[in-house]
């Protein structure tokens, strides 16, 4: 197992950048139960993502025209509970939305990816 794997939390997210698909390291982490989502972002560059055995799926809406991604992110929080946790893949980085989020005692991290699309991890602070 891969030192950095051993320290993911069980709800953790690994995101790599390859300069080709990995086909048997995709398999190995499939089979050692990591979900892995695979996408090529220009000709021999490829983005893997391995979540763990934990975290949620992430809801991709990037294809939403504001401000239905927004209002999609507060519907889904709205009934988080401490346990849970919230994964978005967003057309940009939503800073309008950070406000709102922490008014409703919510915490997030956001990873702005290579094409300014952003990832967006969201929980109720305890």
């Amino acid at each position: 197992m891969l030192p950095i794997l051993e320290r993911m939390p069980d709800d953790g997210i690994l995101k790599l950048t390859a300069p080709k698909r990995l086909d048997a390291f995709i398999i190995f982490l499939q089979n050692q139960g990591y979900r892995v989502h695979v996408r090529e972002w220009q000709a021999r560059v490829w983005d893997i993502e391995v979540l763990g055995v934990k975290s949620p799926e992430i809801v991709d809406l990037r294809e939403l025209e504001a401000p239905e991604p927004m209002e999609k992110v507060l519907m889904a929080c709205s009934q988080l509970d401490v346990t849970d946790r919230y994964l978005a893949r967003l057309p940009h980085v939503p800073a309008p939305l950070f406000p709102h989020l922490e008014s409703r005692g919510l915490s997030w991290c956001v990873h702005e990816e290579v094409d300014q699309s952003a990832l967006l991890l969201i929980w109720r602070a305890a």
